[in-house]
């Protein structure tokens, strides 16, 4: 499984309590973070699934782990690297959480987004 967390000491909640729109802004940060992780979860789902998950070798049990640990973190790097990059843009589309009415619209997006990987992702979980 892979899921979005967040730092409550680093979060919003200290600096932009009042302010729905900045809460809702944050929340569309969380919410990119959290769609590239399952989509992420969902394309390892889908390599299970076709009988062609990640896979990696060693001359020990042990070594063989550390390089299939050292695969899935650069899976896993790829997509917050991903994530990384589409947070910047929706910042320059949304000017920082000023720009309301785009804004609006990327969350609604984000949230049918969100819905359709939800959906994909149980049917994958029962699969696998």
């Amino acid at each position: 499984e892979a899921t979005a967390v967040c730092n409550p000491a680093r979060s919003w909640n200290h600096w932009g309590k009042g302010n729905p729109d900045l809460l809702d802004h944050e929340q569309g940060h969380f919410d990119i973070t959290q769609i590239h992780a399952q989509r992420l979860e969902l394309r390892l789902r889908k390599l299970v699934a076709a009988k062609m998950p990640l896979t990696a070798s060693g001359e020990t049990e042990a070594l063989a782990i550390e390089a299939l640990n050292s695969l899935l973190d650069k899976e896993s790097k790829a997509a917050k690297s991903v994530s990384d990059e589409e947070n910047v843009e929706y910042d320059k589309l949304t000017k920082h959480g000023t720009g309301l009415e785009k804004q609006r619209e990327l969350r609604r997006v984000h949230q049918e987004t969100l819905r359709k990987l939800a959906e994909e992702l149980k049917a994958a979980r029962k699969k696998n």
